[in-house]
This record gives C-alpha cells, structure tokens and sequence, in this order.
C-alpha cells in the first residue's frame, strides 16, 4: 500500500535526483561521512547482536539447578502468529519461539518442541522472503526430529543452532541486520523472563544474580535500539529498555564485581519484564 504522501514524495522526487548528482564540493564532502556512519552503525549492531547470550545459556543455568532440584517447565503456548503482520513482530516473536525450542528440548518435551518448530518454520518463511537454503534447513531439522526422536536433544542442539546461525547469515547478506537485532532481542527477553518465572517459583541466589547482572546487557541493547531509532518500532523498543535500565540503576556491583539486587528491585524488574513479553507476543 502507497504511503499518504506518496504524492508529495513524488514532487520531490526531481529535486533529490538532481541533488544527488550534485557534483559541488559542499555536496562531496558530506556523502563520504553519511556512508561511513552507516557502515559503523551496521558493525557496532553486528558486534552487539553477537555479544547478546545465547538462549542455550540460560538453559544450562537452569540446569545447574537441577543438582538439588528438578525445576518445573513453564509451557510457552502458541499464539496465532497469524496475527504477525509486520517483520518486526515476526522476527522478535521468532526470537521468543527459538528461546523456548531449547528450553523445552532441555526438557525433553518432544510435543511443544515440535509445536515450537511448526511456529519457527511459519515465521521464518514469512521473513525469509521463501529462501530455498533456509527452507532446506528447516526440512533437515524437522525430518532428523522424525528419524532420531530418541536423540530430539542432540538433535536440536545441533541443527537448531546451524538453522539460526543460517538464518542470521542471510539477513546479514540481505543488509537487512535489523531482522537479526529483533530475533536477538525476543530471545534476550524470553530468556529472562523464563529465569523471573523459575526464581519467584523457588527464589535461588544464582537466579537472582543472573537477573541482576542483565544490567550489562542492558547497555547494549540500549545502543542497539537506538542505533535503529529511526524506525519506529525500535524506537518503542528503546522507551521499553529505558524503562527498565532505569529500574536497574540501582543495581551496582560489589567488591568482587557481582552485581546486587533488592528484593524491591527484583520484584519491580521481574514485573516489568513480564509486561514488556506481554506487549511482545501480544
């Protein structure tokens, strides 16, 4: 659908053609900065959207509870991603999706980890614009979960990491590396959302650091929403990751560098995060 001032833009349109072949030095001397501002932008967001955890990480933390315990599994149900009709809600919800195929594969839960994957394949053939190599990738995941379902977790180990490590490659090879920041940040954000669920469940110190120390995380998802500010679903984002960095000031950390939490802070982060999820999936 043509935006409303397509008209407008159109009348425009001579005036910027001529503009841009614009050959006067004032011109020159500005169009070089332009592109090499965007260029670091597009590899500072390339560095953060690497140094973000992985969602196997939070998994293995919730593992190490499990020497004294077994901690309950928190059933993510399906939402009708039918109702996903922008890149951002499908990319950050495939981020949530791809979150919660480790955790329940950490589990063993073969009937939501395949209700995950059916949720994974529908999202990412809409974003991936019906890319033959992911869909191929997809088909392997889904056929070595038939074939091996004694073995499902290695199995998604392996192959569940290659698909998105496929599918972070080919937005990076689209210029397209906000598709991956919105995968990254759904991830980010189910991850600590199933850590809140399983502290207030059985409140544990390593939980509870593990939130606390999200602050450093929380940096840097400051700079990536901002980096993309210009767009208008990243810019509630950043109001979103403001808000909560704002809870988290207080949040310090002590002589050896572990980061403390009050009970007040965490149950107002925990509330927070869980109202940002809301909005997300909603």
């Amino acid at each position: 659908m043509r935006h409303p001032l397509h008209f407008f833009f159109l009348l425009l349109s001579g005036f910027l053609f001529k503009a841009c072949h614009d050959t006067s030095p004032e011109l020159m001397r500005h169009k070089p900065s332009r592109v090499a501002s965007s260029s670091r932008h597009k590899k500072e967001a390339g560095d953060i959207i690497q140094s973000i955890p992985n969602p196997l990480e939070i998994c293995d933390l919730i593992c190490a509870l499990e020497k004294t315990n077994r901690p309950p599994f928190y059933v993510s149900e399906s939402n009708d991603i039918s109702k996903y009709h922008t890149s951002y809600k499908q990319a950050i919800n495939l981020g949530i999706y791809r979150t919660n195929l480790f955790y329940a594969n950490h589990y063993h839960k073969t009937e939501d980890i395949l209700r995950y994957m059916k949720a994974i394949n529908t999202l990412q053939s809409e974003l991936a614009y019906a890319s033959e190599a992911m869909q191929k990738r997809v088909n392997s995941l889904q056929e070595a979960i038939k074939e091996r379902p004694r073995n499902i977790d290695s199995v998604i180990f392996v192959q569940g990491n290659l698909f998105f490590e496929d599918f972070e490659s080919h937005f990076h090879q689209l210029d397209r590396t906000e598709i991956n920041a919105w995968v990254e940040l759904g991830s980010w954000i189910e991850g600590v959302y199933l850590v809140t669920l399983h502290y207030e469940n059985q409140p544990d110190s390593i939980l509870r650091d593990k939130i606390a120390e999200q602050k450093i995380i929380l940096a840097q998802l400051l700079r990536l929403t901002e980096i993309y500010r210009n767009r208008p679903a990243f810019e509630q984002m950043h109001r979103k990751i403001t808000e909560l960095s704002i809870l988290y000031k207080p949040v310090l950390p002590d002589q050896y560098g572990i980061y403390t939490i009050s009970d007040g802070q965490l149950r107002k982060i925990c509330s927070k995060i869980k109202h940002i999820r809301g909005e997300v999936i909603g």
